[in-house]
Parts: C-alpha cells; structure tokens; sequence
C-alpha cells in the first residue's frame, strides 16, 4: 500500500534528522514531547541510553470484535482463544550538548491455535527530536506511527497523545489499521518572559475494511505563552484541524482557541491546564428514511442526502505528570473535538488516561495503565461511542543479567448508543520471559 511506503519514509527520513543534529541544551518553555504522558523512549529508573528487547509469551485472547457478520446478520462473536506472541523492541533517549532524540519502537506477531485467521501484527513507532538552534531557538519534530489489527496492540502506546490527536485509540472494532501523525515546529524565545510557537502536522488513519471510514488530514498551530515567574507560564493557543474522510463524502473544518496555564511545581513535577472552545463545521452525507410519496414512486425506504452542521462547544485539558527515582505518574483529562471512532466522522470526544510505573525493588517492577473515550458524532444522529479498559504489567528480573519474566493483563469494555446497540468486553492474559539488552556499544 501507498500509505505504508510513505510512513517508512517519513519516520526514516525524521530519524535520520535528528541524527544529524548537535548538541542539546534543553527545550524552551513551549517545547512538548510528542508521547504525552510518558515521552518516547524513557522508562524509570533506567539512564538515558538505547536498549533492545526481545521476548515470548503465551496468550489467551477473549472478546475479539471482527468487522464481520454472522449467518444471522448480527456481529460476529469470538469466543476465548489461546495462541502466542513474540515481542521484539527499540528504546531510549539520547542528549547531545544541543540536541535530544527519543525513541520507542515495540513489533509483535501473535498467532492463535486454532482461528488463525486472526493472526496478525502489530508495530509502533514513536519518535521526538529537538535541537537547539540558538540560546532562545528550539526545532522540535515528533513521529507516532504504526500498523495494528487488534485494539490491544493500540492501548499501551498510544495512552496520553497530546491535544488534537487524531489516532485510533478509540476504536470499536479489531481490524487491520495504518496510522500516521508528524510534524515539526519552531519555538522562540523573544525575550525573557515571552515566547512563541509556530507548529504544523499531517496525519493518515487508513483502516483495511471497506465498512469503517479513514481519514487524512493536516493541522497547523500558534500559540502565544507568558512567563508569569519562574515556575509559572500563561497563554494562548489557536489550532486548526482540517478532516478528510476516505470511502465517504465527508470533511470538516475545526477552529479550537484556548488559554493555558502551566506551573512546574519543582523539577520532577509539572501541572498543564487549557480551556477554551472549539467550532466545527462538518459537511457529509446521510441516509434518511424516504417521504411516503418517494417510496410509493420508487419503492426505497431510504435516501442519502447531503448535510451540513457547524457545532460550537467547550474544549479543555488538564494535566499532571511527574516522576521520582523510583515511578513516574501521568494523568490526563481531555475535551474537545476528534477524528472519530472508524464507524463516525467528526466527534466530540472526552477522554480521561492514567499512566503509573514503579519500581518495588530491583528485581519486580509493574505499570499501571487506565484509559476511557466517548465519541459522540457532530452530525445530526449524534451517535455516541464509548470504550473504557486498561492494564497492569508486572517484570522480574532475577539477577543482574538480560533475562525478565512478564505477567501482563488487559481489559477493555466497549459501548454503542447508535443505529445499533452493542455492550462488549474483551480482556488478554499474557505471560511470558523477554531479554532486554542494556549494554550494546553502537546504541550508546
């Protein structure tokens, strides 16, 4: 496919960049990293170096949701499935005297015993760099991009994308998907307490199955910041989206303008609120019933008619993160408009993610990780999606070497209140042994 080409291109030819670049003496204060909650490439408690892991695991998979139908026309239902997963991954940070680069990388092939028809594979890529160009000028670029085919492959990587993301975290279905989202941005320092940033982003969710919509689109940005003290910024942040939905008549227009206000409470912990409104103008099709008289004339129950919606709402986000020397903790609360879940277009989304790692003493370590999304369509059926779940990962590592034992578990409850009705959980129980390599001299 087209879209596969162009995402090995894009995170290569931005990976290589930052590469290129020298000497990192840190970001300005509007400089935010492109993983969100956690930024790419760091875990607790380990120094900023490149690892490689590699691991197995046996599986037990309940709840797949195929876009497929059964004989009775309702959606298809997948018992329990037991199979197994090989686990292969990159990651790291790296500071230069002038420039940064952070990179996850995490690939999988899970197989089941028995519907091998579900087989699949899921990759992700997430990729920040920045480089100090001058004392008050920062270039920053970040990568997320990947390819999944079961939601599960999605949860742990994409929890606490930043504001505006477009994503399939919220997806209903398990089908084959390819993502990307990147961009690059420039940030100056004018003077000691004042700053700008100038962004822009392009983004493609392709999903295989003809019945769930795609979309592209591009997303520029300015935002205007004042530092208050030396712990506190203010300002204010104008974003543009621009939707494009494939298979389907369908795009959209979003103007978002919001305040913000960030106080770094000491040098491990930062608190981020923003607030405003957004205003979206939709333009698409939908099928109505026909009037009597259509019917009679033409024997349809049904027509497709044109539409056109503008929606003005609030939109906001909150946002704690930090870390010690033995955890980091992120929780996020989001409002605001969206993408859509693959079975709707443009949305009013509220999302809420929580991210908890740490360490209980050199041999076990184990993360925590919560997330919930509800879409509800702009267009006139206001449909609503709604998908809450989580997971919990235990390690053990019995010595100083390679080897680490994993005891993962996943859970996701999904919910419709649309032209259908569907109430859905799935979990995935995984156990297994990995090694993660530490000490590779060409990765530091």
């Amino acid at each position: 496919m087209k879209l596969k080409s162009w995402l090995i291109l894009f995170a290569a030819t931005a990976f290589c960049g930052a590469l290129l670049a020298q000497d990192y003496e840190g970001p300005t204060v509007l400089s935010r990293s492109g993983g969100g909650l956690r930024p790419y490439g760091e875990r607790v408690g380990e120094d900023p170096k490149f690892r490689i892991y590699a691991g197995a695991e046996a599986i037990y998979d309940y709840g797949f949701l195929p876009v497929s139908t059964n004989s009775s026309g309702g959606l298809a239902q997948v018992g329990g499935q037991f199979g197994y997963q090989g686990n292969l991954g990159v990651y790291g940070t790296k500071r230069w005297r002038r420039t940064s680069l952070g990179l996850d990388y995490t690939g999988d092939y899970r197989g089941y015993t028995k519907n091998t028809y579900y087989n699949g594979s899921d990759n992700f890529l997430g990729l920040d760099f920045g480089d100090q160009l001058d004392r008050a000028t920062l270039l920053s670029g970040s990568v997320t991009a990947g390819t999944a085919n079961n939601s599960f492959g999605l949860a742990n990587n994409l929890i606490g994308v930043p504001l505006g993301n477009v994503l399939p975290t919220n997806d209903i279905f398990d089908g084959q998907t390819y993502f990307i989202n990147g961009g690059m941005g420039i940030s100056r320092q004018i003077n000691s307490r004042f700053g700008v940033e100038m962004r822009a982003d392009g983004f493609v969710v392709e999903r295989h199955s003809t019945a769930l919509v795609s979309v592209r689109g591009y997303s520029p940005k300015i935002s205007l910041s004042y530092r208050l003290n030396r712990r506190q910024t203010a300002g204010v942040i104008y974003n543009f989206v621009h939707y494009d939905y494939l298979r389907a008549f369908g795009e959209a227009d979003v103007h978002t303008t919001m305040g913000f206000w960030s106080y770094e409470i000491n040098r491990l912990w930062r608190f981020e609120a923003q607030g405003g409104t957004f205003v979206a103008a939709t333009a698409a099709t939908q099928t109505v019933a026909a009037d009597p008289v259509v019917q009679a004339l033409l024997g349809v129950s049904t027509i497709t008619e044109a539409f056109s919606r503008v929606v003005a709402l609030p939109s906001g986000q909150v946002r704690l993160s930090g870390k010690t020397k033995n955890s980091t903790f992120g929780i996020s609360v989001y409002r605001g408009v969206g993408a859509g879940a693959g079975v709707t277009l443009t949305a009013s989304e509220t999302t809420g993610q929580l991210d908890y790692n740490y360490i209980l003493s050199r041999s076990l370590s184990f993360g925590v990780q919560v997330l919930y999304t509800s879409a509800t369509s702009l267009s006139a059926t206001a449909d609503r999606y709604s998908t809450d779940g989580g997971s919990v990962q235990f390690q053990y590592r019995p010595g100083a070497g390679s080897l680490v034992y994993t005891l993962r578990g996943q859970y996701r409850y999904t919910n419709t209140n649309a032209f259908y009705t569907l109430s859905r959980s799935a979990y995935q129980i995984g156990i297994g042994a990995g090694w993660d390599f530490r000490d590779i001299p060409f990765l530091h």
